[in-house]
């Protein structure tokens, strides 16, 4: 019995330096430009998120804007659940913060898969023609 408690309070000391790690890291990402951060917080503020929900998105904003990385990527890293990240990265991209830069074969999984930024000086070109 003791092992299995020792096990558990490593487990749980392992979990609370990835997410000190992550807090560092969110301290240390730079700040983003005016118009991101009023899009981000318009975008937040109509779907009247709870804090928690709110709160991931901000997380994945933030580790993204310093990171590329897959879905399966971010999971690992942030803790923050796949689910969660898939519908995160569809609001981020209908108003233009996220962006996906290739394709190739996950870290983690193995899979090809799309790696993701919110770094605007890593945002792919749109070679389509703008009509209007």
């Amino acid at each position: 019995m003791n092992t299995s408690k020792s096990k558990q309070s490593l487990s749980s000391q392992d979990e609370n330096r990835r997410i000190v790690a992550i807090g560092n890291d969110l301290e240390r990402s730079e700040p983003i430009s005016k118009e991101l951060e009023e899009k981000l917080q318009t975008r937040i503020m109509r779907g009247k998120e709870s804090n928690y929900f709110k709160y991931e998105k901000e997380q994945l904003f933030a580790y993204l804007k310093n990171n590329t990385a897959t879905a399966s990527m971010i999971e690992e890293a942030t803790g923050i659940k796949q689910k969660n990240l898939c519908r995160y990265k569809r609001e981020l991209e209908k108003i233009g913060l996220l962006w996906e830069l290739y394709e190739a074969p996950c870290k983690i999984t193995g899979f090809c898969a799309f790696y993701l930024t919110t770094d605007p000086n890593l945002m792919p070109i749109d070679n389509q023609i703008k009509l209007f």
